[in-house]
């Protein structure tokens, strides 16, 4: 192996070691009170979730019931309209948190 390789390898490992990406505590958002969810295209809505699991997500006067959980700081729902699970990965971000799903979409969630 070349002097270069053996010098470059190791810096390159701990440069890694230091960056670390911000991954979003999911029962911080199990609070009981009221997000709004923004998609940044005019449609908004409010997801409360509690610590039990539960949770309630309205649209206008519509509203869903649903249940929440962490998966390694992915927020996962049940209820949704179209049925199954949708997980959605979340970073924080100014004012609150930043929530995609494997499909691109994403929501912003704030106070």
């Amino acid at each position: 192996m070349k002097r270069t390789t053996l010098f470059i390898l190791p810096l390159t490992l701990a440069m890694l070691s230091l960056v670390t990406v911000a991954h979003a505590d999911v029962t911080r958002l199990a609070d009981g009170q009221p997000w709004n969810a923004d998609n940044g295209e005019g449609r908004s809505m409010t997801m409360t979730l509690a610590p039990d699991g539960t949770g309630r997500m309205k649209m206008g006067i519509m509203s869903r019931k649903v249940a929440w959980r962490d998966a390694d700081g992915a927020l996962c729902l049940n209820g949704l309209p179209g049925g199954g699970e949708r997980c959605m990965a979340l970073q924080p971000v100014q004012g609150g948190y930043r929530a995609e799903a494997s499909d691109g979409t994403i929501l912003i969630l704030t106070r």
